[in-house]
């Protein structure tokens, strides 16, 4: 129920990284499985399944744990949420099940988890797989998937950006076994050229290169 914050000396360069600060997020969150911030650093959001809700906290210092206050909540009524993105507008919310199945919300008011409204469902998955994180490629028009218990990232299609209707498995996956085995959560640099996994089995983060 920490959220843990790394400063790079080299932007990007997680080998850089050096522990900066924490967020306790265990008065509202026991078990959280997803963190996001907005684009301007000014909001973060916490996912988990201890409650089952998107938590809200605001920083008065941009990407600066130090500087948090609580703000608002909403609740996911889908149960086993295991990983989450939100869109650059702060309208769109996506939740990931551990069954394959991707939940589509809207933040009636934008960055604002209490005005949470649910909307369609697309499942993602693949037989036997047990699907973590969820995340929007840099330009919306890819969603890309982790599936911890067989090691790989799958990339979809999305024929309109940051919207899940229509999406469609490109066929394309990246085996993890070997780095980051285990993956939960996905990242990306802005500039679509690194890619970031964290592991459940090595409590590590591994960085590729695209």
């Amino acid at each position: 129920d920490i959220i843990r914050q790394f400063n790079l000396s080299t932007p990007y360069d997680i080998t850089t990284g050096v522990l900066n600060s924490n967020l306790w997020v265990g008065q509202y969150e026991t078990n959280p499985t997803g963190v996001r911030f907005s684009p301007d650093g000014t909001k973060v959001f916490v996912m988990g399944t201890g409650s089952n809700k998107l938590h809200r906290w605001n920083l008065s210092v941009p990407w600066e744990f130090g500087s948090t206050a609580y703000h608002s909540s909403g609740f996911v009524p889908n149960g086993g949420i295991q990983g989450m993105d939100i869109d650059p507008t702060g309208t769109k919310v996506i939740f990931m099940q551990s069954t394959g199945t991707v939940f589509d919300y809207t933040m009636l008011t934008p960055w604002s988890p209490s005005s949470l409204s649910s909307g369609s469902n697309h499942y993602v998955g693949a037989d036997g797989s047990t699907s973590r994180g969820v995340r929007f490629g840099p330009d919306g028009k890819q969603l890309f998937t982790t599936e911890s218990n067989l090691n790989r990232v799958r990339q979809h299609s999305l024929p309109t950006p940051y919207s899940l209707v229509g999406a469609t498995y490109t066929g394309k996956s990246l085996s993890v076994v070997s780095f980051g085995s285990g993956p939960y959560d996905i990242a990306f640099k802005p500039d679509a050229t690194g890619m970031y996994i964290c592991s459940l089995n090595t409590a590590r983060i591994y960085q590729y290169s695209l």
